[in-house]
């Protein structure tokens, strides 16, 4: 049986090879890597809090954007929550050069996903280790606090006409 949709799209999936068969090449993580035998795609969050800051915008929608199978389907595997004030958030803000909070860190393993990669550079950093540290906070349309002036900063929502 022919299905004529797959046939058409199957260039965006993978290759038809000379015999004809269909070699999916695009594979969604998580998977497992044959040459390594590792799990790819595995991906641990941590949120960065500042608990002084009860009208900032709450960091967990990250999870809602980064978790929805129509953006980009992360497999989280841990979530861990570091609260600026504490020696661990300290260290973070220090080693990675965090200006603004609450924010989000994704472990190396994110960049598995060529979807999130594709966009990350409009809305974050990688890190010289890896990790994926959220930095456009304006664009979660909240309060949040710029650590260098120790101000809430609230972004200008944009208006629909």
């Amino acid at each position: 049986m022919d299905y004529e949709l797959i046939k058409t799209n199957w260039n965006s999936l993978g290759v038809i090879s000379e015999d004809g068969s269909y070699i999916l090449t695009t594979i969604n993580p998580p998977y497992r890597d044959i040459t390594t035998n590792e799990i790819k795609g595995l991906v641990e969050l941590t949120y960065i809090t500042d608990r002084s800051c009860s009208e900032c915008y709450n960091v967990s929608e990250h999870k809602l954007i980064l978790t929805n199978q129509r953006a980009f389907a992360l497999a989280i595997t841990k979530e861990t929550s570091v609260d600026i004030s504490t020696k661990e958030g300290k260290e973070l803000i220090n080693n990675y050069n965090i200006t603004s909070v609450p924010t989000v860190l994704l472990s190396k393993e994110a960049s598995a996903y060529p979807s999130l990669i594709s966009v990350w550079r409009n809305v974050g950093s990688v890190e010289k280790d890896g990790i994926l540290i959220f930095r456009n906070l304006d664009l979660m349309q909240g309060k949040y606090k710029d650590l260098s002036k120790n101000e809430i900063i609230e972004p200008k929502q944009e208006t629909v006409n």
